[in-house]
């Protein structure tokens, strides 16, 4: 009787001590937005759905796109003339008298901050608006700078990813600060805030690699002469960040060793998209939502000579364009 009852409570406390598994919230079906150019023209799709954005010019492309509270901007460009659309309205920001590159675009309050290039005296030279007001970040008399991208913090202040002939950099609130000394080739290509931590992502010296407050990861090991890695998008979520570009094989000695993948990295594993021996393929974007995945960017199309927009949820592919018809490319996707 004495051990019936001792197992028994001891039933009743292993019991009480085991954690009670936890589900994990469901998040609501989200809305995928993307925009590019289709057919020479800006174009914006929501959930797969195309909206056209401008029709009027000789070439007009989407660049960026973004929420702001919940009005919804679009950038890009229409016959030179630099452009954003606010909830569908249209706002030009240059007259058409200098050539215009807008890269990104950032919004804090009323004030607008586009980042890019111009090209002064076939030079390129750095440079963003604010409230249409243009500020050059380089001088551009020696070598050619960019400006790739841009993010504010809570604070206000705007950081701007770029380079300087072979310096990777980023601009504070104008005042450049370097991540690389230019010995070797390296750039700053994506930029974002997670936390209050600033997180760029780019190449070095044939090294796919982010800046976390100014401190380098390395992303990839030691460079292979033989490869060339491209990064256009950087992600944070949680503890893992997501760099998407592409994977470019050029050996001289194997042709099988040729090729142009689409792929992404999470923290510093790669993940290819497509095929070493499908068409050549690069990420411009990447966007996490939950545990999905997605990236969006352009493949060639080999029959029809023609390059496809499109987009990858956790690898599957989603074609937004038909090669068949058009021209296209894919340039920023967000998920929410």
């Amino acid at each position: 009787m004495k051990k019936t009852f001792i197992a028994f409570a001891l039933t009743l406390m292993f019991a009480a001590c085991k954690k009670t598994a936890v589900p994990e919230p469901t998040l609501p079906t989200p809305a995928v937005y993307i925009v590019g150019q289709n057919n020479l023209n800006a174009k914006f799709w929501k959930n797969d759905s195309l909206i056209q954005l401008s029709n009027r010019g000789t070439f007009s492309e989407a660049t960026d796109i973004m929420f702001s509270g919940n009005d919804l901007y679009i950038l890009g460009y229409e016959d030179n003339v630099l452009t954003y659309w606010k909830n569908g309205i249209t706002t030009n920001v240059t007259d058409g008298s200098y050539p215009v590159y807008p890269s990104k675009m950032a919004v804090k309050g009323t004030d607008v901050y586009i980042a890019g290039e111009t090209t002064p005296q076939n030079n390129v030279v750095a440079v963003y608006w604010k409230n249409g007001v243009l500020n050059t970040l380089s001088n551009g008399t020696r070598v050619f700078s960019y400006a790739l991208d841009i993010a504010i913090s809570k604070d206000g202040d705007v950081y701007i990813a770029g380079s300087e002939g072979w310096t990777a950099k980023y601009w504070k609130n104008g005042t450049a600060i370097n991540l690389t000394d230019g010995s070797t080739p390296a750039t700053a290509t994506a930029i974002t805030i997670f936390d209050n931590d600033i997180y760029i992502g780019g190449v070095e010296n044939g090294v796919v690699k982010y800046w976390k407050n100014g401190i380098a990861t390395n992303v990839t090991g030691t460079p292979d002469p033989d490869k060339t890695y491209t990064v256009s998008s950087i992600f944070v979520s949680g503890q893992d960040v997501y760099l998407g570009g592409q994977i470019k094989s050029t050996s001289i000695t194997d042709i099988d060793k040729i090729y142009q993948v689409a792929a992404y990295w999470k923290n510093k594993v790669a993940t290819e998209l497509t095929g070493r021996k499908a068409p050549a393929a690069w990420i411009s974007s990447i966007a996490v939502y939950g545990k999905d995945v997605y990236a969006a960017g352009t493949q060639f199309d080999r029959v029809n000579s023609r390059k496809v927009g499109k987009y990858w949820k956790n690898g599957i592919p989603v074609s937004l364009t038909d090669s068949s018809k058009a021209e296209a490319g894919l340039n920023k996707i967000i998920v929410q």
